[in-house]
């Protein structure tokens, strides 16, 4: 991988893989996946890392615009512990990202320093109960009241929304619209009057939490309409430009989580023999252990390739979608294969393997399923 890096990626990357080792036991991580727990506090210790300004302009307290390094951090988290990583997602991409790309200059003012500190959190609020991978069909109504604007309606498979500071909400401002107009995007806060949660237990990321988000008349100001009022009904031009960077976020994450699986797999066959022979002599499982290498090096090489191509303000779509795609499925295949290589350990007493195999289950479906990605790539090759 140091071939693909800069030497100052480079100490951050081993900087972040120290942090988890010091501060991410085994036993630390069981114990908030165990109960279902955001390890917020985890959280608050990473900020001396000064990792979350990555996506921030150095104008608003951040480090710079370094996609590729902030890329990195969610693949080197993902490695040791996936749900720590959608924290800082939440935070350095759902907050920083978007706010740098869409919102006004009084809101980069209001909230970049804060989330380049890593005192904030954001919640992306897209998914709707009816809308399936469709986010225009969201119904959830944002109508006027005086100067303000009432939001009623329900939001689904939420990542953190009962942590997160603000929530970045979808919303229909003219229910009259063609389906992929009259929606609008808004700042709510996590704290507002009339929202409420419901955790959805789930399968994987047992320590990031993922909710039914419900708005009871929860009233925002015009001036929470992100990017300002100019955007009201703009909201699909919004979307569009966010997709490039939701799909490498989760790439980074598809990435960190099979290097985590190809990880335990490599342990467990230079640890282990069968019949007197050590595994990793055994053809059948170098060549598992082959193509999981094989795959996570393409996986990083397609991440890092749509990071710089954005870095150089290069159109990335197909690019970007096809490392969340092959990321994603990478993740899948990694995770089982480390599952089988360990065999009834992997299966009945290790936790990690476990973890590893669960998290990446939801990959090839959260951000884009690869169906609707494998649409996407096709419709690239179409034109």
């Amino acid at each position: 991988m140091n071939n693909l890096l800069e030497p100052q990626q480079q100490v951050l990357g081993e900087k972040v893989r120290k942090f988890l080792h010091d501060n991410c036991p085994p036993t630390i991580i069981r114990e908030f996946e165990d109960g279902h727990e955001a390890p917020m506090k985890i959280r608050d210790k990473m900020k001396p890392l000064d990792i979350f300004g990555l996506t921030v302009p150095e104008t608003y307290g951040g480090s710079g615009v370094q996609l590729t390094s902030a890329a990195l951090v969610v693949e080197e988290l993902s490695r040791g512990w996936p749900s720590l990583a959608w924290i800082y997602i939440g935070t350095a991409f759902y907050g920083g990202s978007n706010i740098v790309n869409l919102g006004t200059r009084a809101q980069k003012e209001k909230f970049l320093p804060f989330l380049s500190r890593g005192e904030m959190m954001m919640a992306y609020a897209l998914t709707e109960p009816d809308a399936g991978s469709d986010a225009t069909a969201a119904q959830l109504t944002a109508l006027p009241d005086g100067n303000d604007y009432l939001i009623n309606g329900t939001k689904t498979f939420i990542s953190l929304a009962d942590k997160a500071d603000w929530l970045i909400t979808l919303t229909r401002t003219d229910p009259d619209a063609p389906q992929r107009n009259g929606l609008t995007m808004f700042l709510v806060p996590g704290g507002a009057d009339g929202l409420s949660f419901n955790k959805i237990p789930k399968l994987g990321y047992r320590s990031s939490s993922l909710c039914e988000v419900f708005f009871n008349n929860v009233r925002v100001p015009a001036e929470n309409v992100l990017g300002g009022i100019e955007m009201l009904n703009q909201g699909m031009s919004q979307l569009l430009k966010t997709l490039d960077i939701e799909h490498l976020e989760i790439a980074a994450c598809g990435v960190g989580v099979a290097q985590g699986a190809l990880d335990l797999a490599l342990a467990y066959a230079r640890q282990h023999q069968r019949e007197g022979t050590a595994l990793m002599k055994s053809q059948s499982i170098a060549h598992r252990l082959a193509e999981m290498a094989t795959k996570v090096h393409a996986a990083r090489l397609m991440l890092y390739n749509g990071c710089r191509m954005l870095e150089n303000h290069q159109a990335a779509s197909l690019e970007t979608t096809m490392a969340k795609y092959y990321a994603a499925e990478a993740a899948k295949f990694c995770a089982t294969e480390a599952m089988q290589i360990c065999g009834e350990q992997g299966h009945d007493s290790d936790p990690e393997i476990q973890r590893m195999f669960r998290d990446s289950l939801v990959l090839s479906i959260g951000g884009g399923t690869s169906q609707i990605l494998k649409n996407m790539i096709a419709a690239h090759l179409r034109r």
